[in-house]
C-alpha cells in the first residue's frame, strides 16, 4: 500500500511538472508578440533591430536608439540588439520570420522597398506582405558617389565602361540604376556593379583599384571625411538639367539633395546628389508598449541622440516623411495623442 502511494504521488508530481513546462512554452514565453498588435506589458526580451550593415549611419542612429531606450529605462525588461541584416530585403526577411515564429522585430526599410514589399510588387522579397507596418522615419540616405581626384570621370555620364562598388541588391543598387539608366546607361551593357560597402570603398579609394563607388551616409559624413584626409577623391554631381530628368522619370522614389559648398574641405560649389528615405518598419503583432516606448526613445532624447549621431535629423516634424505603408496601430495613436497625426 505504502509503495502504492508513492507511485501515485510521484506520478502527480510528474504531471505537474509537465504542464507548468507547457505553459512556459505557451503564454509564458517572454519573446512572443502579442496577437494582431495588442497591447502586451508584460513583454520582455531581446528585440533585434535589423540595419544594412555595420559601421553606416543607420547603425550608428539604431545603436544609439537602443541605447537610449535602455539608458531611460523605457523598458527595464527589455533590450535591442542591432543587428546587420543586409539591407531591406534581408531586414524584411528577417522581420517576417520573426511574424511567423510570433517574436516582435524591428527593421529598416527604404521609402520604395517598405512601399512595394507590402503591396506585393518588390522583386527581392515577391509576395504581398500586407503583415508589415510602420513606425516612423529614420533618415535620409545620401549617396556620395566618389572618384579618384585623378580619374576621368567628371560626371554621371562617364560612368560608361566603369566599375561601380555599392551594396548588391540593397536601395543604394536599385537608386544608382534608376539614374543611370535616366542619363541612357544601363547596367551590364554600360558599367558593372561591384559588391562594395562603405568601409570597402573608403580602401579601393586609397589603394585605386575601383573606378568608383557609393558612400551613404548623413551630411556632413564621418567617412567623407576620412577618406578625403587619407587620399583625394571627388564627389561627383548631377547637373540640374538631369536631376530634373531623373526626378521626372522616376517619380515618385527618386529624390535628390544639394549638399552646400565649404560642407567638405575643397568642395567650393554645390553638389546635387541622389538620395532616399529610411524609415523603421515592423509587423502587426509586435506588441504596442514596444512601439509606442521606441517612438519615444526616437524623439523625446534628440540631445542624447545628436551627441552619438551628429547630423541625426529625426524629429516629430518628419516623424512621418517617407511612409507609404499604414503605420503600426500603436504608433498612429501615439502620434495622434501627441499631436503629429490629427
Amino acid at each position: 500500500m505504502i509503495k502504492k502511494n508513492l507511485f501515485i504521488i510521484l506520478t502527480i508530481l510528474l504531471v505537474s511538472v509537465l504542464m507548468l513546462s507547457g505553459c512556459g512554452n505557451g503564454q509564458g514565453n517572454s519573446e512572443s508578440a502579442s496577437s494582431n498588435g495588442q497591447d502586451s506589458s508584460e513583454f520582455s526580451g531581446i528585440v533585434p533591430s535589423y540595419v544594412a550593415n555595420t559601421g553606416g549611419a543607420v547603425y550608428r542612429t539604431s545603436a544609439a536608439i537602443a541605447k537610449i531606450f535602455t539608458d531611460e529605462g523605457l523598458m527595464p525588461n527589455v533590450q535591442f540588439s542591432v543587428e546587420a541584416a543586409g539591407g531591406s530585403p534581408g531586414n524584411i526577411r528577417s522581420i517576417l520570420e520573426r511574424y511567423e515564429e510570433g517574436r516582435p522585430a524591428i527593421g529598416i526599410v527604404s521609402t520604395r522597398d517598405g512601399a512595394q514589399a507590402y503591396q506585393g510588387v518588390y522583386e527581392h522579397v515577391p509576395g504581398e506582405h500586407k503583415e508589415l507596418r510602420a513606425i516612423g522615419y529614420v533618415d535620409t540616405a545620401n549617396i556620395h558617389l566618389v572618384v579618384p581626384a585623378s580619374s576621368d570621370i567628371k560626371t554621371f555620364s562617364d560612368l560608361k565602361g566603369k566599375n561601380i562598388g555599392a551594396p548588391p541588391g540593397a536601395a543604394i543598387e536599385d537608386t544608382l540604376k534608376e539614374l543611370l539608366s535616366s542619363l541612357g546607361l544601363e547596367e551590364g551593357t554600360d558599367y558593372q556593379f561591384q559588391p562594395y560597402r562603405n568601409a570597402e570603398v573608403q580602401q579601393a579609394m586609397r589603394d585605386g583599384s575601383l573606378d568608383a563607388g557609393a558612400i551613404t551616409d548623413l551630411i556632413p559624413s564621418p567617412a567623407i571625411n576620412e577618406t578625403m584626409s587619407l587620399t583625394d577623391i571627388r564627389i561627383l554631381s548631377l547637373s540640374e538639367t538631369e536631376a530634373e530628368n531623373y526626378l521626372n522619370e522616376f517619380a515618385p522614389y527618386a529624390a535628390v539633395r544639394t549638399i552646400e559648398a565649404g560642407t567638405y574641405d575643397g568642395i567650393d560649389e554645390d553638389l546635387i546628389i541622389p538620395v532616399f528615405t529610411n524609415h523603421y518598419i515592423t509587423h502587426k503583432d509586435t506588441p504596442d508598449d514596444l512601439i509606442v516606448n521606441y517612438l519615444k526613445a526616437m524623439m523625446d532624447y534628440p540631445e542624447q541622440l545628436k551627441a552619438i549621431v551628429p547630423g541625426s535629423e529625426i524629429s516629430k516634424d518628419n516623424i512621418l516623411d517617407g511612409i507609404e505603408m499604414p503605420l503600426h496601430p500603436a504608433a498612429e495613436k501615439y502620434l495622434r495623442e501627441i499631436g503629429v497625426l490629427e
